[in-house]
């Protein structure tokens, strides 16, 4: 089963970076307009993850895409787990789904959380408390912004002592000792060819990712970016759409509401959350 999803953030929405002078430089909708065209042409149902600071600000544009996708929570501000504190996370999540469902007058309860910054099973304890019954953060390789906390990339169940969250990790590779996500930067660094290769190999399920700036060529570029940073913002960009498109040819993908309802969960691994003593 594929899935395609869309982390719903404007093009200077880089973690661990002040960003706020860029601020004024709005390149979220005409982002956005093309990959919907793309979605539309093919036919490819996908799940966007709002920022919900940007649905504030976009609200027409969310009520627009809740329309014909599936709609999840990418948190309201755009900050790693790791650097709040687990009142700060609940606050974030709650803030964030009660602005996504006053714009678009229905439940929202699928979450992923910025850069995949999940830091421990711990925090599932969070998201099911607010009210969070699907996500899609969850890491099996530790990376930039987390660490590893899943033995693989399969659909699992988290048993927290809040009750259970489906669990669908974002998709990793391992090709000759380079490892990492499948989607975002990853995707256009990655050649076509390779991208498609291990597609291929996900046998139970494969979630791709991508980023409205993904596919933007034109978007300003920041000076204050370290060597690495740029090489992950920018290197590929040229290419990007012809690959988003010739993917959505060579692939069927739905969405994660979709993909939750014919996921066989009870052949799923469950982990449990120890108890709080």
């Amino acid at each position: 089963m594929n899935i395609f999803t869309i982390d719903f953030e404007e093009w200077f929405h880089i973690l661990n970076f002040d960003y706020s002078k860029y601020k004024k430089y709005k390149r979220i909708e005409d982002n956005t307009e093309y990959l919907v065209k793309v979605l539309k042409a093919s036919n490819t149902k996908a799940t966007f993850f709002i920022l919900a600071s940007l649905a504030k600000e976009y609200k027409n544009l969310v009520t627009y895409l809740a329309k014909d996708f599936d709609i999840g929570i990418h948190g309201f501000n755009h900050t790693p787990l790791y650097s709040l504190t687990d009142n700060e996370i609940r606050a974030d999540i709650l803030k964030a789904r009660e602005t996504l469902e006053n714009i678009i007058n229905r439940k929202v309860n699928t979450y992923r959380a910025p850069g995949f910054s999940i830091p421990n099973l711990r925090t599932f304890d969070i998201l099911a408390q607010c009210g969070i019954e699907v996500d899609s953060s969850a890491s099996c390789l530790n990376h930039f912004y987390g660490k590893k906390i899943l033995e693989n990339d399969s659909p699992i169940i988290i048993r927290s002592n809040y009750g259970d969250i489906k669990e669908l990790p974002p998709s990793t590779f391992n090709f000759c000792g380079l490892k990492g996500f499948c989607g975002g930067g990853y995707f256009r660094l990655m050649p076509y060819k390779l991208m498609k290769h291990i597609a291929k190999q996900k046998k139970d399920s494969f979630i791709f990712y991508i980023h409205p700036r993904d596919i933007d060529a034109e978007q300003p570029k920041i000076k204050e970016l370290s060597f690495l940073q740029n090489i992950k913002a920018y290197v590929g960009l040229n290419g990007a759409k012809n690959k988003l498109e010739a993917f959505v040819k060579d692939f069927d993908f739905t969405d994660i509401r979709s993909a939750v309802r014919n996921i066989n969960w009870r052949q799923a691994k469950i982990i449990n959350i120890p108890m709080k003593k």
